[in-house]
């Protein structure tokens, strides 16, 4: 009947949802963060010289700059056709070099739906990649060596010269937080005794 859809004149509509905040986006309702050229942070290590802190895998990073978490495609329901790019940073207090760069080829983009370098080759990084203008690394162009553990964030590509390796490494083996450089042969040698940044984005 018509009364059944008559709004009493005591009604009141229920405020709206908030939008999310700026700089975020919803992925299978998820909110993670996005910056203003449209890529969106997967992962992000704020990493404090003197700490070995255990990563935290499953948790969306919300911050590029003081998140301590990661997650990957398929925590989101995505898969690898939905990437168009990977992007990655870091930094380190060792020196004063930024490794910055962007690679699209299939490979990264499968590596990225579950964190598995599986099938990986030292030619996925040292062409077809895209330098961001504070690119200042050694790493990716003169990497020679891959690690062979299957795990992207485990020197998945790296400068192979002892004792003047450099590297790229989140909490590798446990304790070594390396970015185009090689902590255990530095400094204290403990592996985290620098302060570093890592990032990774796809879009």
């Amino acid at each position: 009947p018509s009364s059944c859809t008559t709004l009493r004149p005591d009604w009141i509509a229920p405020p709206p949802s908030p939008p999310p905040p700026s700089g975020s986006i919803t992925i299978s309702d998820k909110q993670l963060y996005q910056d203003s050229d449209g890529w969106i942070l997967l992962l992000a290590y704020n990493h404090k010289a003197g700490e070995n802190i255990a990563l935290s895998p499953g948790t969306v990073p919300t911050s590029p700059t003081t998140s301590y978490s990661h997650v990957w495609l398929n925590d989101l329901s995505l898969t690898s056709s939905d990437v168009d790019s990977v992007r990655f940073y870091c930094t380190s207090s060792s020196h004063s070099r930024v490794m910055h760069f962007s690679v699209n080829n299939t490979w990264i983009k499968s590596a990225i739906v579950t964190g598995s370098a599986s099938g990986n080759s030292i030619s996925y990084w040292t062409s077809g990649t895209t330098k961001f203008s504070d690119h200042t690394a050694n790493i990716p162009d003169q990497a020679n060596a891959i690690f062979s553990e299957n795990d992207l964030l485990k020197f998945p590509f790296y400068y192979n010269d002892s004792p003047n390796s450099l590297l790229y490494g989140i909490r590798a083996y446990g304790h070594r937080f390396a970015c185009d450089d090689y902590p255990t042969f530095n400094g204290d040698k403990t592996g985290y005794q620098y302060n570093n940044l890592f990032q990774i984005w796809f879009k």
